[in-house]
């Protein structure tokens, strides 16, 4: 709830349970790759990126949060990023209000809800 103000007491206990470990102290730490939050040692090609995503066929959902950190904001609110996008063929756009970057966490039930309508 530190980092993510948006969660319910409920929700983050709910996570403590599911995704993460308690450690000796008793509090927990969450399971994860620690190499997830290190920058990658390889440059990132925007036009080979452009050229895989113009190569998939199938339809695409693409949600975006509502709330974005200025991080966040200042990558995928450029004209570079919707140029990449454009490169799907079948994309559809959609948002969750009111959640972050982990808006999974912060609105399952919007983004399940996404995930169902696109798939029927």
């Amino acid at each position: 709830m530190r980092t993510n103000t948006r969660l319910s007491p409920a929700r983050a206990a709910f996570l403590a349970r599911h995704w993460s470990a308690p450690t000796h102290d008793g509090r927990y730490r969450i399971l994860l790759d620690p190499a997830h939050k290190i920058t990658n040692p390889y440059l990132y090609r925007a036009d080979e990126v452009r050229a895989c995503w113009a190569a998939i066929t199938a339809p695409v959902l693409w949600v975006f949060s509502e709330i974005q950190s200025p991080r966040q904001a200042g990558f995928v609110n450029t004209e570079e990023y919707s140029h990449r996008l454009s490169a799907i063929r079948r994309l559809e756009r959609a948002s969750v209000a009111g959640a972050g970057h982990m808006l999974h966490h912060d609105q399952p039930g919007a983004v399940a809800g996404l995930i169902a309508r696109f798939l029927s």
